[in-house]
């Protein structure tokens, strides 16, 4: 059963699918591959999305999404999960750890190069 797009995000992709696959609806619960589109119609699929959100988004995502609503659901659950401060200041830490053993190689390195 035909449901519109109703989100400005189910618009957008509904918007994209229409002029790439050339039909006049979409609904958000149609599949992409059986609407007629195919991998290379997806590659640009894609390219236009990352270039209109800004997201990181893999091609494999479009696979595993195939339905506008599908879609729109993962681009929400993108949006919501904003990494924590915890997280983010474990992973500065352990950069900052691997560069202080980097620089300890390179000084080893430099030491056995110089006897």
């Amino acid at each position: 059963m035909y449901q519109p797009p109703k989100t400005e995000i189910e618009q957008t992709i509904a918007e994209l699918w229409k002029n790439l696959l050339k039909l006049e609806d979409v609904g958000i619960h149609d599949n992409f591959f059986e609407l007629g589109g195919h991998s290379l119609l997806l590659l640009q699929v894609h390219s236009k999305l990352r270039g209109v959100w800004k997201r990181d988004l893999s091609l494999l995502d479009l696979f595993r999404y195939p339905t506008i609503n599908s879609l729109a659901n993962y681009f929400n659950q993108m949006e919501n999960q904003q990494p924590s401060y915890d997280i983010m200041a474990s992973m500065d830490e352990r950069i900052a750890d691997g560069k202080t053993q980097q620089r300890k190689r390179l000084q080893k390195i430099k030491s056995v190069s110089n006897i």
